[in-house]
């Protein structure tokens, strides 16, 4: 809320229209409360702001994502094309995601939550591997098995979630994870 009422620009306009994307809120499964408290704006806005590297990143999430706010306002001013390659990478995620998540961001298949984490293991962890393997191919089954191996259960549970180490770790489970299995 902060960041939309102090921020408004170029950046936040497309944050707010990705958010409502049918297949990102078909992916993304929340509460009413989640939706009312925009939510999967947040969760665009993480996925932007992680997957651009977190450099600036000290363990202070609001502060983080306020400053990476400020700086893509004024980015997406200075160079309007940037809204499309910034919609470009979020739709390449939405859709590999809508082929290899067996339940999208959720953790089952009829699971009515988003989990943060979850949600910045999967999608920024995919980002990075598509940007190195644009043509990535995971299977579901592949997926599937990730989601069983300890060190990804581990990482994504909320516990100091928001630790710089944490953070990359869940992202970096996920990216090695899909760049290692690649066509499976």
């Amino acid at each position: 809320e902060v960041r939309r009422g102090a921020v408004p620009g170029p950046f936040i306009d497309l944050v707010k229209a990705l958010a409502s994307d049918p297949l990102f809120v078909k992916l993304t499964p929340m509460s009413k409360k989640q939706i009312d408290e925009r939510e999967r704006e947040e969760l665009v806005t993480r996925l932007f702001a992680y997957g651009d590297g977190l450099t600036d990143y000290h363990d202070e999430v609001s502060r983080f994502l306020y400053s990476y706010t400020l700086k893509m306002t004024k980015q997406f001013r200075e160079d309007p094309q940037l809204a499309n390659i910034y919609r470009d990478k979020f739709n390449k995620v939405m859709q590999f995601a809508q082929k290899s998540f067996p339940y999208g961001f959720a953790k089952a298949e009829k699971g009515n939550a988003t989990p943060r984490a979850r949600f910045e293991a999967l999608a920024v962890g995919s980002l990075l591997a598509l940007q190195k393997k644009p043509n990535l191919t995971i299977s579901t089954e592949t997926v599937k098995s990730l989601f069983e191996v300890r060190r990804f259960v581990t990482c994504i549970r909320s516990d100091g979630a928001n630790v710089r180490s944490k953070l990359e770790n869940r992202i970096f489970v996920v990216r090695d994870w899909f760049l290692k299995r690649d066509g499976q």
